[in-house]
């Protein structure tokens, strides 16, 4: 290291001197905060799991007895439809309800026993009635669950 330019004195003669540097700190880098992520909405579009177990091939005296199994937790509606062929109401098909029923949220297996009444079915000699569950989940997904069975007089 050599001085040279003096201001205000005067250099005279060739002058070294040893220069000790005893405390060295790095060039730190001023950081950054760290950045917060933002949280992105996941939207559950998966339908709840389930289906209809041991429905019957007819309708029994006692109504139609069968075992819905659900996988996750959610409503169900059972419910039991009557197709009605030549109304006084109506000259085209349509389905009606004859007896609903609503299941609190749940997993597992679970007995449903649907019995319309006498008044909506009578004695026919044949009538065709489809057993459907609908399952509704927290998030508002739905499934359709459902089985056709034939009533014989």
């Amino acid at each position: 290291m050599s001085l040279s330019n003096p201001v205000g004195g005067a250099l005279t003669g060739t002058r070294t001197a040893s220069v000790t540097i005893d405390n060295i700190t790095a060039a730190v880098p001023p950081t950054t905060p760290p950045t917060t992520p933002t949280p992105t909405t996941v939207v559950d579009r998966t339908p709840p799991a389930g289906g209809l177990v041991a429905v019957p091939t007819s309708l029994l005296k006692n109504g139609v007895k069968f075992q819905l199994l659900r996988n996750d937790r959610s409503t169900a509606l059972a419910v039991l439809d009557g197709v009605v062929k030549k109304a006084t109401l109506a000259a085209t098909t349509f389905n009606l309800a004859l007896v609903s029923k609503s299941l609190r949220a749940g997993t597992g297996r679970t007995t449903i026993v649907l019995k319309p009444p006498k008044a909506l079915v009578g004695k026919p000699k044949k009538l065709t009635i489809r057993v459907r569950v609908i399952l509704i989940d927290a998030a508002g997904n739905r499934r359709d669950l459902s089985k056709t069975i034939s009533v014989k007089g």
